[in-house]
């Protein structure tokens, strides 16, 4: 990236590390992350769903979810979850993974993430 104020190239680093600066930086308008945080919220700090149940919960707090199948969102939150687990103390975990898509478990660090 330039920087015009030093007339300066400033390296990103590599792809992931632009791709994790860049979750980083959206990271509290994130819908998911808003969702997961909403649903913690009010399940008592515990919330287990699968995929489905995850982006139907996205899409009745922020209007849209930004991902449309569960293998998507297996990737979004693969990328999420460090994030969750460092700024927010949720960890997310995959509790079964079968054809017909996956189980998670989020809970705040102070308590188990199975429900």
């Amino acid at each position: 990236r330039f920087d015009k104020a030093r007339c300066l190239w400033r390296s990103l680093g590599t792809p992931a590390e632009a791709e994790r600066a860049a979750l980083a930086e959206g990271y509290d308008q994130d819908p998911l992350v808003r969702t997961v945080l909403a649903q913690l919220d009010e399940h008592g700090g515990k919330w287990q769903t699968n995929a489905k149940g995850l982006m139907a919960a996205c899409e009745a707090l922020a209007g849209c979810c930004p991902v449309s199948s569960g293998q998507a969102l297996a990737k979004e939150l693969d990328k999420l979850a460090p994030l969750l687990a460092e700024r927010s103390g949720v960890r997310c975990r995959i509790l079964s993974s079968t054809h017909s898509g996956r189980q998670y478990a989020f809970g705040r660090a102070s308590q188990p993430a199975a429900v």
